[in-house]
């Protein structure tokens, strides 16, 4: 097989490295020679090696980088034999960075969440904390209203994105909401609320009760107004009401092909005024959701069958290149969520956005503040403040200088504390956050 001498180190990795767990994975050997790369190995190892360094090498000529998760995920596809579907993915960017790196999907799910806008449907982008979900919305949101294909809106800055996006949210194009546990049909749909009638002396009256439009009603009734414009309708944090109960007839008004304009347009007749009411069609609604939030379970069936569920997962490859001293911060979250995954769930990682403001302040100081205002408190409420769960996924156990530890374990001593006693007590620990160790760059190279 040819290959290129001038892609060699960014498809092998630094000292080889990608090389090796693709050996390591495929079992096979993978020798390049005067750009002539030869493959040993039983003949199906070896024609998936191809396959992988081919799609590598195509990634490398379209300008990109190589990552260990480019090596990783390009592996698990050729597995599937779906290793095809990276070109694809290339092929596709969300928006270029300020420097003017084109965003793209990194992984099928991400892609998919993308082209399942693109093609009208309603979604949820679901995934942990900090995987930039409400900030991926936002690009959505502008070229769902503009009509443009996302690499069309994505050739420009960021900043202009989001300055369109204010101006459409202003002008009545695009609504954002969030749902909470009080969150009601009333609020969203429609429903009877107080109207309170001042005296001269300013001192109230008189109360009436008037039926008033909910959000998402008021929305559409403006829609309908400008049908050829499309309307976008944003929900955060969706799973933290009783959607049930908030989107009631709507479940059904809803589906596209339910839609006012569409064969199967349908109508209901509401509750409390009594009105007619359709979905237009020209309206797009993107729900996100933190995986995370004990509150998932108000997710019925119903509401599953209706929606598209994609998922965004942390992508430590976004971090790629960020060092804190010597310290990888790609490397540091990874190893930190693959810990959670073994302790708790992969629904509990950390997302990658946590640490995206080392990418232009890389220094212990902002990493101490990230760790001690952001992933501590996390770590608090994921496991129920088990610190010595907490220990293990930042590696305190395995540090023997006890500065260096983010929370130190001491053994209670029960004669000191109590005395003498008559019966006997088993060995309990107390746990003290260290605030020291946030400022060493000891204490996160353990982690």
């Amino acid at each position: 097989m040819d290959f290129p001498a001038e892609h060699e180190k960014n498809v092998f990795g630094q000292f080889d490295e990608y090389v090796k767990n693709m050996d390591r994975a495929l079992n096979v050997t993978i020798i390049s020679r005067d750009g002539k790369l030869k493959i040993l190995g039983n003949e199906v190892s070896a024609n998936q090696a191809q396959r992988v360094i081919s799609q590598l090498l195509m990634l490398s000529k379209r300008g990109n980088t190589i990552t260990e998760q480019n090596v990783d995920y390009t592996l698990s596809l050729t597995f599937e034999e779906k290793e095809g579907q990276m070109a694809e993915m290339d092929r596709d960017f969300i928006c270029h960075t300020i420097n003017g790196r084109p965003i793209k999907p990194k992984t099928l799910g991400q892609k998919s969440y993308v082209d399942e806008i693109r093609k009208k449907m309603i979604v949820f982008g679901v995934g942990p904390a900090g995987t930039g979900k409400t900030y991926h919305t936002v690009l959505y949101a502008v070229a769902i209203i503009e009509e443009k294909s996302l690499a069309e809106v994505a050739s420009e800055p960021y900043e202009d994105i989001a300055k369109r996006y204010h101006h459409y949210k202003e002008n009545g194009l695009i609504e954002f909401t969030t749902f909470h546990q009080s969150y009601s049909y009333e609020d969203f749909i429609e429903g009877i609320r107080p109207v309170m009638n001042n005296d001269s002396d300013d001192v109230i009256s008189d109360i009436q009760y008037e039926v008033s439009p909910g959000l998402f009603k008021d929305f559409c009734d403006r829609a309908k107004q400008s049908i050829q414009t499309n309307h976008v309708f944003i929900i955060d944090e969706i799973n933290r009401g009783n959607i049930a109960k908030i989107f009631g007839e709507l479940i059904t008004l809803i589906e596209p092909s339910k839609r006012i304009g569409q064969l199967e347009g349908t109508y209901a007749r509401l509750p409390y005024s009594k009105e007619s009411f359709g979905v237009p069609d020209n309206i797009y609604i993107i729900g996100t959701m933190n995986t995370a939030d004990r509150s998932i379970s108000t997710i019925d069936t119903a509401l599953r069958r209706r929606f598209h569920f994609k998922e965004m997962q942390p992508d430590p490859s976004v971090l790629s290149g960020i060092c804190v001293e010597d310290l990888s911060i790609q490397k540091l979250l990874s190893h930190m969520n693959q810990k959670i995954s073994v302790l708790y769930d992969r629904e509990h990682t950390i997302g990658h956005a946590y640490f995206m403001p080392l990418k232009n302040n890389p220094t212990v100081e902002m990493l101490a503040s990230i760790f001690k205002s952001a992933i501590l408190p996390l770590l608090q409420e994921y496991f129920y403040e088990d610190y010595e769960k907490i220990r293990l996924v930042l590696g305190d156990n395995k540090k023997t200088n006890e500065n260096e530890q983010f929370i130190i374990k001491k053994i209670i001593n029960y004669d000191e504390l109590f005395g003498n006693t008559d019966f006997e007590l088993d060995d309990a620990f107390q746990y003290e956050i260290n605030a020291a160790a946030f400022s060493l760059i000891e204490s996160y190279r353990s982690i």
